[in-house]
């Protein structure tokens, strides 16, 4: 049985989004914090949800859920930052006594990310949205590349079979389809919260 809160899908501004990656960039120029405890030295910007701050010592419910939305946003804009090279993770060998020595990974922020923090809102805003959309359209491609694949021989087939001999505008179409087909299966399965890892 299943003792897990559930916790409702969220829905941030811009903003929100905005103040997470710039506290992160903050706490982690350093190059000292590891990647599962970021989370730990972002207690003051926990009112970022909802604008009232968690109490997290408190063992009732709301404070519960509220800690877990604050933990699932957390993680999801440090992936962002992570696989839009924000920052980048690097391993360091740490001596644990009579174990061998243990792998950590640092979280250090790069030039991009230190420019990132520099930048005006209006900029900032522009290249959240760039990297999202430009992330998203990756990793459909890699999660989707069956029906690149189908939709790119299917094109392929009837553009042949109509124009054979049209052999340049054939692959266009073909990879274009493909593309779409791609890109629109993520869109979907995106906005049914189909998208998990095993799709």
């Amino acid at each position: 049985m299943n003792h897990s809160i559930p916790v409702p899908k969220i829905k941030t501004t811009g903003r929100q989004d905005i103040r997470m990656i710039c506290e992160i960039l903050r706490v982690c120029t350093s190059g000292k914090i590891p990647v599962p405890v970021i989370e730990l030295h972002l207690r003051n910007v926990s009112d970022i949800l909802d604008g009232h701050p968690i109490n997290f010592d408190s063992l009732e419910f709301d404070e519960a859920v509220r800690l877990r939305s604050f933990s699932d946003f957390t993680k999801s804009v440090v992936s962002f930052c992570l696989a839009s090279k924000l920052c980048n993770s690097e391993v360091r060998l740490i001596d644990a006594g009579v174990m061998r020595p243990i792998e950590v990974y640092y979280t250090k922020v790069t030039w991009f990310g230190r420019l990132f923090r520099k930048m005006p809102y209006f900029f900032q805003w522009t290249t959240v949205k760039t990297l999202g959309a430009t992330l998203f359209a990756v990793d459909a491609l890699k999660k989707y590349r069956w029906l690149f694949s189908v939709g790119s021989l299917v094109a392929g087939a009837i553009a042949w079979i109509k124009a054979h001999d049209l052999s340049g505008i054939i692959i266009v179409v073909a990879i274009t389809t493909g593309i779409l087909a791609s890109l629109a299966a993520a869109w979907i399965a995106h906005l049914l919260g189909l998208d998990a890892d095993d799709t």
